[in-house]
């Protein structure tokens, strides 16, 4: 998955969360009393669309990971339908109080997991790029860090707390992807960057969850 491949669906999350600010900064000027709880998500969201500029300019998707961080998209658009429904059904500050503001609460911590997932992305790139050049001291830093996160990943998505629970047979498949990344991340074995064979299929079921939940015409 190169630029050309990653733009299109990172462009398209990009909108969704423009969207989705936009959704919650009309709330909060109906509902004041969400304001601290939605601010929260704002930064998180904030932080997600740096991450994905940042991977959109990159200079290519790890082949291991490129199929799981194409089908992360997915979810992270699926968490951003999920937070305009939520607030889209949310008529006053009782509703609000009574349901929403768990429910928001438990897809923040999911968009959380999918920003420091995606995030993985960058570390495994920096460890290809920099392996030829760095120490065996400097390599296993990078892989233990790496190692961290994905623990720190498994651990966030196995709870019962973050509200998208579905999403962790996908994380887990993408997390063992990443290990097995750094695993193969060596001087006589890199990571290879590049296109996939099999992108236009993906990129077609990518296209077709996203029609199917349509989260960039939800409105509140």
């Amino acid at each position: 998955m190169g630029r050309a491949d990653a733009a299109r669906p990172i462009d398209d999350i990009l909108s969704g969360i423009s969207a989705t600010l936009a959704t919650i900064t009309r709330f909060i000027r109906a509902v004041r009393v969400a304001h601290a709880d939605l601010s929260a998500v704002t930064r998180e969201l904030s932080d997600l669309r740096l991450l994905l500029e940042l991977m959109r300019d990159d200079q290519g998707i790890p082949l291991l990971v490129q199929a799981q961080v194409l089908a992360l998209l997915v979810d992270c658009g699926k968490i951003l339908y999920r937070i305009q429904n939520v607030l889209a059904h949310c008529g006053d500050a009782a509703q609000w109080t009574s349901t929403g503001k768990v429910a928001v609460a438990g897809l923040r911590d999911g968009l959380e997991i999918m920003r420091r997932a995606l995030g993985l992305v960058d570390e495994v790139v920096n460890l290809y790029v920099t392996v030829s050049a760095s120490s065996v001291a400097e390599i296993n830093a990078l892989k233990s860090d790496i190692s961290a996160d994905v623990d720190w990943i498994r651990t966030q998505a196995a709870s019962a707390e973050h509200g998208y629970k579905d999403t962790v047979p996908l994380l887990d498949t993408y997390l063992d992807a990443v290990v097995n990344c750094i695993e193969t991340s060596t001087r006589n074995s890199p990571v290879e960057l590049g296109d996939i064979e099999g992108r236009d299929d993906m990129m077609a079921q990518y296209v077709n969850e996203c029609l199917l939940f349509e989260f960039l015409q939800v409105r509140y």
